[in-house]
């Protein structure tokens, strides 16, 4: 590849590197403001906007088909940036178990039901009485449950991780081009 060709692909991208940046870090804004604010024990609104918020965030950011090759997800950037290894990170943290040993929902399943049932979507045909608000419910109990070992904390603990470390190698090969 030469100058040219490799200007060309930096400048293509950009603008997934500028749109994942504003989104990662308000993730991470808020979901450190969720750390500061949180008691599994509270229902206050500002707690379970955080939670909402964060949630969603990490729907967008981390879960989209894997044929949409042009999607803002985190994976698809570290492809993008030729960080194969940890966009396949992501993903192996996504497909674990949720709640081991009790179900086979992955983390990822349990994310995007969260998010498209119960936060992003309303079907009128369900109400709260139906499986998914119960689901809902359990799911959301999980995360916020300092006490189980797969809950938020953890979830984005690894994520941030592999993320920042991601990023970090990208950008020290680049300013050493």
């Amino acid at each position: 590849m030469d100058i040219s060709e490799d200007l060309k692909a930096q400048l293509e991208l950009q603008p997934y590197l500028k749109h994942f940046k504003i989104q990662y870090d308000l993730l991470r804004k808020r979901y450190e403001r969720l750390k500061e604010i949180d008691n599994p024990l509270d229902d206050n609104l500002d707690i379970g906007t955080y939670f909402d918020m964060v949630i969603v965030q990490l729907r967008a950011i981390f879960i989209e088909s894997p044929s949409l090759k042009n999607n803002y997800t985190l994976q698809n950037v570290m492809r993008k940036i030729g960080k194969d290894d940890y966009a396949d990170a992501l993903d192996d943290i996504l497909s674990r178990e949720f709640i081991p040993d009790v179900s086979d929902m992955t983390i990822r399943t349990a994310i995007k039901l969260l998010a498209d049932k119960f936060i992003c979507h309303y079907d009128v045909s369900e109400g709260i009485n139906s499986d998914n608000w119960g689901e809902a419910a359990y799911i959301e109990s999980f995360l916020r449950n300092p006490y189980v070992t797969v809950n938020l904390q953890t979830i984005m603990a690894e994520i941030t991780e592999i993320v920042d470390k991601g990023l970090q190698e990208y950008y020290e090969q680049e300013l050493n081009k």
